[in-house]
């Protein structure tokens, strides 16, 4: 599942591939802090680079467009996050590299 980010919007690509979970940010976007923050996906870690997702917004991005299995899977991508520490104590944020789009 990719965090796509480009021309001001935020959007999930490839839900149903819960094996990776990335930001791809196209050159258009100048603050992708302002533009998570903004979006409510979550907001960037300026000490490491790294984007915060919130996992209500990738549940929300989703709805209606993945299978009944799917929460059960993403269930599984958190606690595997959990367990590398990619997630807040919480489990409200996921840990997300960013990488540029294409």
């Amino acid at each position: 599942m990719i965090v796509d980010v480009s021309r001001g919007e935020v959007r999930v690509v490839g839900p149903e591939d819960l094996q990776r979970f990335h930001v791809a940010v196209a050159p258009d976007v100048a603050d992708l802090d302002a533009t998570l923050r903004s979006s409510g996906f979550g907001r960037l870690d300026r000490e490491t680079g790294d984007a915060l997702i919130a996992v209500a917004a990738v549940r929300r991005a989703v709805q209606g467009r993945v299978g009944a299995g799917w929460e059960e899977g993403f269930e599984g991508m958190l606690s595997y996050a959990a367990s590398k520490g990619w997630l807040d104590q919480g489990r409200s944020l996921i840990r997300a590299h960013v990488e540029p789009a294409g």
